[in-house]
């Protein structure tokens, strides 16, 4: 297997008893060299041409970009799926102007985001707005009978197989496929992301929670959502390409269920130095070993050699994490806590003794949760832009750690004052706040802040 990323650890390892996925073991490589044995590698210098149109693409009226050959004819036409971070017609340009250069048909829609959140996706209602445009496409007089497809990428990888069953898709291309469901490839990205960033191990107890957390009134329902059992209906030629730093995706896992499952012929390729999506380089941009690949597969498909390119790297297998924590609880008891917390100053007010301490231990309850959150927005930047920062991941849980050990000081000291108090009302304030503090310490532990490297 590839050597493994700088930084990165043994991820099963760290993960303790509760969540220990087993290791993946090496893809065969048939050839270095990604290029197709079948198809045709000349380019054609057609020249491209650029139409709007809007069409009602499952009920919505959506703004649709046709780039095509500048020569008559008919052509193989691609049907775009957007990935998570795309959404606008012009997102693939860069694919589209060498395809079209090259005979081949392009469209890409704009993504429906009024059904789109954070929280909701209805991968359903995406499938059936690619089907409506496959099926537009296919009666164009510039589209050849029969050579219609899709090309999904990221997040569009789950919802293309989806509409390639229901249209009898000529062919089909998955970039960046993360196949497993989103629960589980969630779960092996924070992984190898917080493995890549060196985090301390409690974080990763944290991840594991937070990725198998059930969501309060439906939200996130679509991270369950499995396309592999759609594969087995698409018969069509199958192009499965990953870049081989790609750390965010199951690159071995996902090729090997997606040869296993397809009923079709499938060609995986693994790029060298490309990344999620197949970009390279500080300006990233999409591989050329890629786009020449993809568009002589798009005039000719084939799967010779079977797999091949650079040897790519996955250390574990992508699995669920453990289910059943309740995330509107958690929500509920820091809301309680936090509110412990702010009513106790007026029980203590006449107490100037024990008013000074109890305010460093809400201050200190109040500054470590924050602090911590901090922190774990600082790993994600850190992990998503595959950068590492040893001394900023060290001494930011350093400070996280410290704020905690000074909170717990200054509790004691506030217990050792409260006993000598003769105020009922001053000692009631002093244990609601201590108490709102304890329990807003014991969910920060809970999300990993006080654990050890």
């Amino acid at each position: 297997m590839a050597a493994r990323p700088e930084g990165a650890r043994p991820v099963g390892v760290v993960m303790g008893r509760r969540w220990s996925p087993r290791p993946i073991g090496p893809i065969r490589l048939e050839a270095e060299s990604t290029e197709f044995v079948d198809s045709p590698a000349e380019a054609l210098r057609l020249g491209v041409v650029r139409e709007l149109t809007r069409l009602e693409l499952d009920g919505v009226a959506t703004v649709v970009q046709v780039i095509r050959p500048a020569r008559d004819g008919r052509w193989p036409v691609v049907v775009f799926a957007h990935g998570a971070g795309t959404g606008n017609h012009t997102a693939f340009d860069e694919h589209a102007e060498h395809l079209a250069d090259n005979g081949i048909v392009c469209l890409v829609a704009d993504k429906d985001l009024a059904a789109y959140t954070a929280t909701r996706r209805d991968y359903g209602h995406m499938a059936r707005q690619y089907a409506d445009l496959w099926r537009w496409g296919a009666e164009q007089e510039w589209a050849e009978p029969g050579r219609i497809g899709y090309y999904g990428e990221s997040e569009g990888a789950w919802v293309v197989p989806w509409a390639a069953a229901t249209t009898g898709s000529a062919f089909v291309v998955l970039v960046s496929a993360p196949v497993v469901t989103p629960r589980e490839q969630a779960m092996y990205a924070l992984g190898t992301y917080l493995s890549s960033v060196g985090a301390p191990r409690s974080v990763f107890d944290a991840a594991q929670r937070f990725a198998g957390a059930a969501w309060p009134r439906g939200w996130f329902a679509y991270v369950d959502f499995d396309s592999l059992g759609l594969i087995t209906h698409v018969d069509c030629p199958v192009l499965v390409a990953y870049g081989a730093r790609d750390i965010s995706m199951p690159v071995v896992e996902g090729a090997r269920r997606v040869m296993a499952e397809a009923p079709g012929p499938v060609a995986v390729r693994y790029y060298g130095d490309a990344d999620h999506g197949l970009r390279v380089g500080e300006a990233k941009r999409l591989s050329p070993e890629f786009l020449r690949d993809l568009g002589a597969w798009l005039r000719r498909p084939s799967a010779r050699p079977v797999v091949a390119g650079a040897e790519p790297f996955q250390p574990f297998a992508a699995v669920a994490p453990p289910r059943g924590v309740s995330l509107a609880n958690e929500a509920w008891a820091a809301a309680a806590a936090l509110a412990a917390v702010a009513g106790a100053g007026a029980g203590t007010a006449s107490s100037p003794r024990l008013r000074g301490p109890l305010a460093l231990v809400r201050f200190g309850a109040v500054a470590t949760v924050l602090a911590h959150a901090r922190y774990l927005w600082i790993l994600a930047r850190l992990a998503t832009s595959y950068r590492t920062d040893p001394r900023a991941v060290r001494v930011g849980h350093r400070i996280v750690r410290g704020l905690g050990a000074a909170t717990v000081v200054a509790g004691l000291v506030a217990l050792s004052r409260a006993r000598r108090s003769r105020s009922r009302r001053a000692l009631a304030g002093s244990a609601a706040g201590r108490g709102g503090a304890a329990a807003l310490l014991a969910l920060a532990a809970r999300w990993g802040a006080f654990g050890r490297f």
